[in-house]
């Protein structure tokens, strides 16, 4: 190699250091910053369950523009655990849904995972449903919290206590009991007053519902140790007190519990339905037949109704109009009770309409389960076709490797042959056999590797053809099978160039000279003709349809027709169309 040569090669080689120097400093950079936004991210999580407000308002100076795709996933999941401790409501589970979606692709059964799954059920749940899309997924939280080698007691907790919530309020507080029961045991190991006080609070209604009156005293007996109690706590044991009075029947105790309660409404942290409070209120005062306050209470519960599409509305209406019967206000009841009709009327209709509504999501489901299992048996075909073009590819490239070595252990013979044959005088006759002998030997390796050329042209229209078919069903599948597809085809093209280079079109023909206004592409197609690869396989390895590679080859013939009288070499290029 001259010094020219020598110096562009080292200029080369100078510029590729400088690349792979700048480019790696500005990863590492990049890993700094992330590593600085999850080491932040990780603090925030570590004061999530003692100070929930600050790190709500921390997560806010955090801009999701800068994190990665794991970061972005522990923010919301931090969001969401804060809003959840900071009683904000929530209208929406999409932010959640959209965290448990990336562990589950990314980290599945991780203790990320475990959390969102428990906040997507929790999420759910104070929006106010309490169906399979909230206990599946807190059944799924159980399961993996199981296999967890070191357990967080406070995510154990969550778990049980709201899977005894959920149960609980679909009726089966007997299913209910064993899982507050194990709530309790995590409170008592995290030694959390507010656990404990919840978990016993949730055994105790599991035992009332259930009519076990003394093992439900115990409990309450427990509840009233417990001090100082917050407003909610207070106005929770008040309620439960409450019922307790009624089921030993004692109306004035219970009465003066729920006026407890009623003293407690202006300073709870989160609305309720007060509605219900001064409807029991009112039960109680007609219990006792102290009818002017009982409809006094009865009236307020109807003034304080938030949801006006609340199915049982109109039995708020019914319970006015049987008190004013009862004081002989006739023309009270009347009214109340003709609205108590209407809005009984309507919640039927709502019913029905309701239970349509959910046989169709039910046959939507089906559908969209089917369309499911065709997906699957569409990627499962995908799969299986790629594996078969995988192996393709690697026998071309094994085969184009061992085209390689015997190109290079020919060169090497070659050149010793040609050493002995300067030496005897005979350097004609050896160059002449030796260059037979390799031409030989290419038509045999051309011929050998149409056979996969032909099996790859094939085996790419089918993947092209099937990546079509799916753009519509499964755009993710279809792009990564297009990139697969672009990076098959680059590696071909390097080995397609190192097959048919213009010294072996050269060599094919026998020509003096490669003429110098073919370009690299041509000499390619020239050099694929000369070896007898057909177009389809030609049109392949260009990555061209055969009707485009038609066309570029009735151009190449025609610009070798106008300079085939020019020189014998042009006449044998010629010959080749």
């Amino acid at each position: 190699m001259d010094l020219s040569g020598r110096y562009s090669s080292y200029k080369r080689e100078g510029f590729l250091i400088a690349f792979l120097f700048l480019f790696f400093l500005f990863v590492s950079c990049n890993r700094e910053t992330n590593r600085d936004i999850s080491s932040r991210l990780q603090r925030w999580d570590a004061l999530l369950l003692e100070h929930p407000g600050q790190v709500s308002d921390s997560l806010q100076s955090i801009s999701l523009k800068d994190l990665s795709r794991a970061d972005k996933a522990y923010f919301g999941l931090l969001k969401t655990i804060s809003d959840d401790k900071t009683y904000i409501d929530f209208t929406s589970d999409s932010l959640i849904s959209e965290v448990e979606q990336y562990y589950n692709d990314h980290d599945r059964t991780s203790f990320y995972h475990i959390r969102s799954l428990l906040y997507q059920a929790i999420v759910r749940y104070r929006m106010g449903i309490s169906d399979s899309t909230v206990m599946t997924p807190l059944k799924d939280a159980e399961k993996y919290f199981h296999y967890q080698q070191e357990q967080s007691p406070e995510t154990g907790y969550m778990i049980h206590y709201y899977l005894g919530e959920v149960l609980t309020g679909n009726s089966q507080s007997k299913l209910a009991l064993p899982y507050y029961q194990k709530s309790l045991a995590f409170a008592k190991m995290l030694k959390s007053r507010r656990h404990l006080y919840d978990a016993y609070t949730g055994l105790f209604w599991c035992e009332m519902i259930q009519k076990k009156i003394e093992e439900g005293k115990r409990y309450l007996d427990t509840l009233q140790l417990f001090a100082p109690l917050s407003v909610d706590e207070k106005y929770a044991l008040f309620n439960a007190l409450s019922v307790y009075y009624d089921s030993q029947s004692e109306t004035i105790k219970a009465l003066q519990a729920k006026k407890e309660q009623l003293n407690l409404v202006s300073q709870l942290k989160h609305t309720k339905e007060f509605f219900r409070l001064y409807l029991s209120i009112a039960d109680r005062y007609h219990d006792l037949n102290e009818l002017d306050s009982a409809l006094h209470y009865a009236r307020k519960a109807v003034s304080h109704i938030t949801d006006t599409t609340y199915i049982y509305n109109y039995m708020l209406y019914d319970k006015v109009a049987n008190i004013a019967e009862g004081k002989s206000d006739y023309r009270t009841a009347n009214t109340n009770r003709k609205i108590a009709t209407e809005m009984l009327v309507q919640s039927i209709d709502h019913i029905t309409q309701t239970e349509v509504v959910e046989l169709e999501k039910k046959y939507a489901l089906v559908k969209v389960e089917n369309e499911a299992l065709k997906t699957r048996q569409h990627n499962r075909q995908l799969i299986f076709l790629l594996v078969i073009m995988l192996f393709f590819i690697l026998l071309l490239v094994v085969n184009f490797s061992r085209q390689k070595s015997l190109q290079k252990l020919k060169v090497e013979r070659y050149e010793h042959e040609l050493q002995e044959s300067v030496l005897r005088g005979e350097y004609a006759e050896t160059e002449r056999q030796s260059l037979q002998k390799q031409l030989e030997l290419q038509k045999q390796i051309l011929s050998t590797n149409s056979v996969f050329l032909q099996h790859y042209a094939d085996q790419k229209q089918k993947i092209i053809s099937l990546s079509t078919y799916l753009r519509g069903k499964n755009p993710k599948i279809s792009d990564k099978l297009d990139l697969q597809l672009v990076e098959n085809q680059k590696h071909l093209n390097l080995l397609t160039a190192q097959l048919f280079s213009p010294q072996k079109l050269k060599d094919l023909l026998n020509l003096k000279k490669v003429p110098v206004c073919l370009n690299n592409n041509e000499c390619l197609i020239l050099t694929m003709l000369a070896s007898n690869v057909d177009n389809a396989q030609i049109a392949a390895l260009l990555n061209t349809t055969p009707e485009s590679f038609k066309s570029r080859k009735n151009q190449l013939k025609r610009k070798i027709a106008h300079k085939s009288t020019d020189s014998s070499d042009f006449s044998l290029l010629y010959d080749l169309f």
